[in-house]
């Protein structure tokens, strides 16, 4: 199932600045500067949105989501918070279907994004293997 974006959808998400918070490493301190920005945001954003573009594959739902969702009262369904899993990421990287995975990323952020004022991204950490923390 192929998804698009209208031209309207498009043009609101180009006219936002949303704010994307990564780590080089972990232990960088990611989590206190997220917790931080919403902070910030939910202050004086208007409706604020969560995103992360890669969760770990996980019967349960990831952490980081649940306790934005609940300390924010974001009302978002959990799958619209994230891109896809760490699972499916890595294969279509394997299959070289790299431009796919960004699709399938970024047409879920853009769809969040312009039900938001504002989205706060938080990107896994750089130096993350397979097994590690998203």
């Amino acid at each position: 199932m192929k998804q698009t974006l209208s031209v309207e959808q498009s043009r609101l998400f180009m006219n936002k600045q949303n704010i994307y918070v990564t780590g080089a490493e972990q232990g960088s301190g990611k989590s206190i500067i997220m917790l931080a920005m919403m902070d910030m945001l939910s202050g004086y954003a208007g409706k604020i949105g969560f995103f992360r573009p890669i969760i770990n594959d996980s019967e349960s739902k990831d952490e980081l989501i649940q306790l934005i969702r609940h300390r924010y009262h974001i009302d978002f369904p959990y799958e619209s918070m994230y891109g896809c899993q760490l699972e499916e990421a890595q294969d279509l990287i394997n299959r070289d279907k790299y431009n796919e995975l960004l699709t399938r990323i970024l047409i879920k952020f853009r769809t969040l994004s312009a039900q938001c004022d504002k989205v706060l991204c938080l990107g896994p950490n750089y130096a993350c293997s397979a097994g590690a923390r998203a």
